[in-house]
């Protein structure tokens, strides 16, 4: 049996979400698990460089947003996420 083709991704160019941000009533929520365990390694980087990141990308888009950082199951001893994540203005 052949499996469904899907079609790739279309990337939108910052002008067209700035116009739909514009028509719409848009916000986008980002959501991100995590906990201080260091699972696989440099654990704290790895999410420290993915905010990094995807703080400049929502802000490169003008588009209103917010991330939320949940952590789940904190580790006993070890410091709050809160704590550790580095914050750019």
């Amino acid at each position: 049996a052949k499996g469904h083709a899907f079609n790739e991704p279309r990337a939108l160019h910052a002008d067209a979400v700035n116009e739909a941000a514009e028509e719409e009533d848009l916000y986008l929520t980002v959501i991100v698990q995590c906990r201080n365990d260091d699972y696989g390694g440099h654990m704290l980087l790895r999410l420290n460089r993915m905010l990094a990141t995807t703080g400049r990308m929502l802000h490169s888009t003008n588009v209103p947003s917010e991330i939320i950082i949940v952590e789940w199951n904190p580790v006993f001893n070890a410091a709050a996420i809160h704590e550790e994540i580095q914050r750019e203005p």
